[in-house]
C-alpha cells in the first residue's frame, strides 16, 4: 500500500468514525487488515468499530481466533489500551496478560495494565506493575505520573504531594510532573498555590485537558467562577474533540479516578438514623428527614436503591458548638471538616457527619427563614454556598419501619420545591445541584462551573448516557452549542461497560 493511499484510507476512517458509520467502517477495516495485518491503528480501528457497535460476540469471536493466539506484542497491548479507555476491563485484561507472556519486560505494557490495576482499586497489584515499569525504563514519565495518582486516589494526599514534590526536583523541567504537583497542591487543599502553578503552565500545555479542567476547580473554589467556567468549558471542547478523533495513543493517560463511594446498606443506613435520631432527640433538637432520603421513603416507602449517603435538617439557629458536641459524644459520629477558607464561617449552610459504627456519611442542612414562607438551605462551598428556596414548614411525624420518624409537615410540597413536578418518577440521572427548581439566582455560577466539571468526568468514564443527561440539565440553566452537540453526539453512542 502506498503511501498516499494508506493516508487516504486513514483520513476515510476517520470520517466514518466521526460520522458514527461504525458497520462501514468495521467492514472497510477489516478489508484492510488483509493487506497489512500487523497495523496496529488498523486493529484498534476494529476494536473500537466492535464497541460502538456492542457487538460483544464478534469481540470475544475477534479475540479468540486472533488476538489469543497472537504473540505480537504491540498489537495485544495496543487493543488492550483500547478496551481499558472504553472501561472493559475484563478484556484488557486478558490483553496485557497475554502481552507480557510473551515480553516479560515490556515497560510499557506494564504501565498499562498498572492504570487497569488502578482504576479496579487493586492498588498494591499497581504499584508493583509500576516499579517494576520504571525499573525497566526510567523515563517513562507516566509511570512516575500514575504512582503519584494512584496515592492520592488511595486518600493519602500528603504523601503524594511529598512524592511529586521528590519528583519536580529529579525532572524540574518536565511541565507534566509540575502539572501533577499542583494536582497533589489542591488535594491538599493548597489551591492559591496550585492556581498559580496551573496559569504558569498554560503556554507549554495549553491543550492539556487535564491541567484547564483542574484549573478550572481550582479558580471555582477561590471563587473566581467566571473564570473558573470559561477554563472548564475549554477543557471539555479538547475533551470532546479527543473523543471524536481516533486516538492513536500507545499509552493510557494515567488519571485521578476516586473509588466509587459504597452503596448504602439499608440496615446500617437505619442504624445510622437511629442513632442520629437519639442523639438529637435525647439533646431536645428538633430535626427532619430531608432530600433524598425524604424522597426514597416518601415515594418508594425505602431508601433510595443506589444512594451513597442520608439526609437530615435542623433549624438555622441550633448552636452549632453544641450541636457537634452532642454528636461527637461517645464517639457515634465524626464532623468532617468544613471546607470553608480563610475568615468564611463554618457549617453555616450544612454540615456533613460520619457515622462511626457503619461509615455512612449524613449531610444536615440547616433551615434558615426567608421572610414568613420559605426557607433557604444548601451545601456548604467555598466562597459562595449553594443555596436554594423551598416553601416554609412545620415538622411531622410519620411510621416507617416500626417507628416514628419527622418529616416536613407537608412532605409532597417539600419534594416538589427541590425535584420539580416530576418528582414521582424516579430518575438516576437527575442531579439536584443543577436542577433544583428553587436554585437562588447567586449560586448559578457555582453550579454551572459544577454541571460542566461533572460533564467532563462522565465523558472521562464513558458514562454517554449520563453525559448527555448532564447536557439536558445544563442546557435548562445555559444555552450552549458545545452542550448540544455533546448531547447529540453522546446519544448516539452505545458502549458496553464490564467493568
Amino acid at each position: 500500500m502506498s503511501t498516499v493511499s494508506q493516508q487516504y484510507d486513514r483520513d476515510l476512517l476517520q470520517m466514518l468514525w466521526q460520522r458514527g458509520d461504525y458497520l462501514r467502517l468495521e467492514e472497510t477495516v477489516s478489508q484492510l487488515l488483509k493487506h497489512d495485518g500487523h497495523d496496529t491503528v488498523l486493529w484498534k480501528w476494529l476494536a473500537q468499530s466492535l464497541i460502538r457497535q456492542n457487538k460483544s460476540q464478534a469481540i470475544f469471536e475477534f479475540l479468540a481466533n486472533y488476538l489469543l493466539p497472537s504473540n505480537d506484542t504491540a498489537v495485544l497491548e495496543q487493543l488492550g489500551v483500547t478496551y481499558l479507555n472504553h472501561h472493559l476491563f475484563v478484556i484488557a485484561e486478558q490483553l496485557f496478560l497475554q502481552a507480557l507472556e510473551h515480553d516479560k519486560t515490556a515497560s510499557t505494557v506494564r504501565y498499562n495494565f498498572a492504570v487497569l490495576r488502578q482504576r479496579q482499586c487493586r492498588y498494591p497489584e499497581a504499584d508493583h506493575l509500576l516499579h517494576q515499569a520504571i525499573l525497566d525504563n526510567p523515563e517513562l514519565m507516566p509511570a512516575y505520573f500514575a504512582f503519584g495518582l494512584g496515592l492520592m486516589q488511595q486518600g493519602k494526599a500528603q504523601q503524594s504531594l511529598d512524592f511529586f514534590e521528590k519528583a519536580c526536583e529529579v525532572f524540574p523541567s518536565n511541565p507534566t510532573m509540575q502539572l501533577h504537583r499542583a494536582d497533589a497542591l489542591r488535594a491538599n487543599h493548597h489551591v492559591e498555590e496550585a492556581a498559580r502553578i496551573y496559569l504558569q503552565l498554560i503556554p507549554m500545555l495549553k491543550d492539556s485537558d487535564h491541567l484547564l479542567l483542574n484549573l478550572g476547580l481550582a479558580l471555582k473554589d477561590l471563587g473566581r467562577f467566571a473564570e473558573s467556567l470559561h477554563s472548564i468549558r475549554n477543557a471539555l471542547r479538547i475533551q470532546f474533540f479527543k473523543l471524536k478523533s481516533d486516538g492513536s495513543q500507545v499509552l493510557v493517560s494515567p488519571k485521578l479516578f476516586i473509588p466509587k463511594t459504597k452503596i448504602l446498606d439499608p440496615d446500617l443506613a437505619l442504624q445510622a438514623l437511629g442513632d442520629v435520631r437519639r442523639c438529637l432527640q435525647d439533646a431536645q433538637i428538633e430535626w427532619c428527614l430531608y432530600a433524598g432520603t425524604l424522597l426514597g421513603i416518601v415515594r418508594d416507602g425505602a431508601l433510595i436503591e443506589g444512594d451513597k449517603d442520608l439526609d437530615i435538617a435542623i433549624h438555622y439557629d441550633v448552636d452549632r458548638d453544641r450541636l457537634m458536641q452532642i454528636l461527637m459524644a461517645r464517639h457515634v459520629f465524626r464532623v468532617l471538616p468544613s471546607r470553608k477558607m480563610n475568615n468564611e464561617r463554618p457549617y453555616m449552610s450544612s454540615m456533613s457527619l460520619v457515622h462511626q459504627a457503619s461509615k455512612i456519611v449524613i449531610d444536615c442542612f440547616f433551615l434558615r427563614p426567608d421572610g414568613d414562607h420559605h426557607f433557604i438551605s444548601g451545601v456548604e462551598h467555598i466562597g459562595q454556598d449553594v443555596l436554594a428556596r423551598v416553601r416554609r414548614f412545620e415538622f411531622k411525624q410519620i411510621r416507617w419501619k416500626d417507628a416514628s420518624w419527622s418529616v416536613p409537615s407537608e412532605p409532597e410540597q417539600y419534594l416538589q420545591d427541590v425535584y420539580g413536578k416530576d418528582w414521582r418518577k424516579p430518575d438516576p440521572y437527575f442531579d439536584t445541584m443543577i436542577s433544583n427548581p428553587g436554585r437562588v439566582q447567586a449560586a448559578i455560577p457555582v453550579v454551572l462551573c459544577y454541571g460542566y466539571a461533572k460533564l467532563c468526568g462522565a465523558l472521562s468514564s464513558g458514562d454517554y448516557l449520563r453525559a448527555a443527561a448532564y447536557c439536558r440539565q445544563l442546557l435548562a440553566r445555559n444555552q450552549d452549542a458545545i452542550l448540544e452537540d455533546i448531547a447529540t453526539w453522546c446519544q448516539g453512542q452505545k458502549v458496553m461497560n464490564d467493568a
